[in-house]
C-alpha cells in the first residue's frame, strides 16, 4: 500500500472516530457534567494513551529546544478549538453550532490557496461544495432557531483554529517530527489549557456515586475521539497535505447520524440519506481524483468482455480526463438540493405563543388520574375486558375543545 492510499484510510479512520463524540459525551452531560470537565478528562486520559503507544513503539519523549513553542502553539490551537465549540452551545442550538464547524474544509482551502500557492482546482472546489453542501441537508432544525452573533463568532473560532493547526502541522517544522510523538505533546500542552481553567474556575465536575461505569465512557472519548482521531489527522496530513484531508472530515456528520440513528433510535430521513450521497460522492472523488475514476471504469469493463460494442467510451478515455468526475459531483449535487426541497412549517412567535397557551389549558383540564386509567384499561383490554378502556375513550373525547383562535 502505497503512502497516498495509507493517508485516505486514516482520514476516513479520524473523520469516523471524531465522530464518535455525541456517542460518548451526552450520557455524561445527561449526569451533570459540563464542558470544561468533560474535555478536561478527555485530553487527561489521551494522554497516557499516546505515553503507552510511544513506549510501545519504542520511541522515546525526547524533542529538541526549539520545537517545544511550536508544539505548545499547536496544543493551544487543538483545546482551543474544542474550547470555543462546547462554549458556543450556550448561545445557540449544537446542531447548528456542529453545521458551521464545518466551514474549515473551506478555510483550509483558501490558507492553502492564498498563503501557500497552492492551486484549487475545478474538482477540488466542486468538492468543498458538495461537502458544505452534503452538511448543510443533514443538519435538522425546526425552523425557529436564531443564529447567535456570540454564538456564530466562537464556532468561526473554533473553525479557524482547527484549519490553522491542520495548515500549521504540514507547513511547519513540525513535519519531520514523527506522528506519535506530536499528537503526544499536542494533547499534552492542549490539555494544560483545561487544567489551567480548573484551578482557576470551579474545578472538575466527577460522575455521581453509583455510575462508574461514566468513566468507561470518559476514557472512550480520551481514546476514540481524541487519541486515535488526533493521530489518524496528523499521519493523514503528512501523506496527503492538507486540504484532501480536511474534505474527508466532512464524513464526520456521517458518523454522527449514523451513531445517532443506530444508538439514540433517530430515524434517517429522505433528506439524511441525500446528505450522506453527497458527501459520499464528493469524498470518493477526492479519494479517486480525477485520473482514479476512468482508470477504474477501464477495470469495470474488462470484468464483462463479453459484451462487444463498435467504440468503448471507457477503453478510448483518457487518464486525465476531468469531466466525469465533476459530472458525477454535479449530478449528485442537484439530486440531493431537489430531494431536499420539503416544506417545512414555520410558525411566528405569537402563533407559537397561542398554541403553548391551549396545550397548557388542555393539560390543566385534563381529567385526573387520566393517565393511570389508561394504563389500567389497556391491560383489562389485553385480557379481554374492553369496558374499561371504552369508558377512557369517552373521557377523553369529553375535554374541553380547543378555541377557533389558533
Amino acid at each position: 500500500m502505497n503512502n497516498k492510499a495509507k493517508g485516505y484510510i486514516l482520514g476516513i479512520i479520524a473523520a469516523a472516530t471524531y465522530g464518535m463524540n455525541p456517542l460518548f459525551a451526552l450520557p455524561l452531560y445527561a449526569h451533570g457534567l459540563d464542558a470544561d470537565s468533560v474535555l478536561f478528562f478527555r485530553y487527561l486520559f489521551a494522554i497516557p494513551i499516546l505515553g503507552a503507544m510511544l513506549r510501545i513503539r519504542g520511541r522515546n519523549f525526547r524533542i529538541g529546544r526549539h520545537h517545544i513553542l511550536p508544539l505548545f502553539a499547536m496544543g493551544m490551537l487543538f483545546a482551543l478549538s474544542s474550547l470555543t465549540l462546547f462554549g458556543s452551545y450556550n448561545y445557540m442550538d449544537s446542531g447548528i453550532a456542529s453545521t458551521l464547524l464545518f466551514v474549515y474544509p473551506v478555510m483550509v482551502a483558501a490558507i492553502m490557496t492564498l498563503f501557500f500557492g497552492e492551486r484549487l482546482t475545478i474538482q477540488s472546489t466542486l468538492c468543498l461544495a458538495g461537502t458544505i453542501g452534503g452538511i448543510l441537508l443533514l443538519y435538522k432544525g425546526d425552523g425557529t432557531a436564531t443564529l447567535s452573533l456570540t454564538g456564530t463568532a466562537l464556532v468561526m473560532v473554533s473553525s479557524l483554529s482547527y484549519a490553522i493547526y491542520i495548515v500549521a502541522v504540514n507547513r511547519s517544522r513540525l513535519q519531520h517530527i514523527p506522528t506519535l510523538q506530536l499528537t503526544f505533546y499536542v494533547t499534552l500542552f492542549g490539555w494544560m489549557l483545561f487544567a489551567v481553567r480548573a484551578i482557576l474556575h470551579h474545578g472538575v465536575c466527577l460522575p455521581p456515586d453509583g455510575h462508574a461505569y461514566l468513566w468507561l465512557f470518559m476514557f472512550a472519548l480520551g481514546l476514540l475521539p481524541t487519541a486515535v482521531s488526533l493521530l489518524c489527522t496528523t499521519a493523514a496530513i503528512h501523506y496527503i497535505g492538507s486540504t484532501p484531508t480536511a474534505i474527508l472530515g466532512a464524513l464526520e456528520p456521517v458518523t454522527a447520524i449514523v451513531f445517532g440513528v443506530t444508538v439514540f433510535g433517530e430515524v434517517l430521513t429522505l433528506r439524511d440519506v441525500a446528505g450522506i450521497v453527497l458527501i459520499i460522492t464528493a469524498v470518493s472523488l477526492v479519494i479517486c481524483g480525477a485520473k482514479g475514476i476512468p482508470t477504474f471504469l477501464v477495470r469495470l469493463r474488462k470484468m464483462f468482455p463479453s459484451i462487444r460494442h463498435r467504440k468503448s467510451f471507457c477503453t478510448n478515455m483518457k487518464p486525465a480526463y476531468p469531466t466525469l468526475p465533476c459530472s458525477l459531483l454535479i449530478a449528485a449535487l442537484l439530486t440531493s438540493l431537489l430531494m431536499a426541497c420539503q416544506p417545512t412549517a414555520h410558525f411566528s412567535k405569537t402563533d407559537r405563543t397561542a398554541m403553548r397557551s391551549e396545550a397548557d389549558s388542555f393539560l390543566k383540564h385534563m381529567p385526573e388520574g387520566l393517565q393511570q386509567r389508561q394504563t389500567a384499561a389497556i391491560l383489562q383490554a389485553i385480557n379481554g375486558d374492553n369496558t374499561a378502556l371504552e369508558a377512557v375513550r369517552n373521557a377523553r373525547n369529553a375535554a374541553p375543545a380547543i378555541s377557533a383562535n389558533v
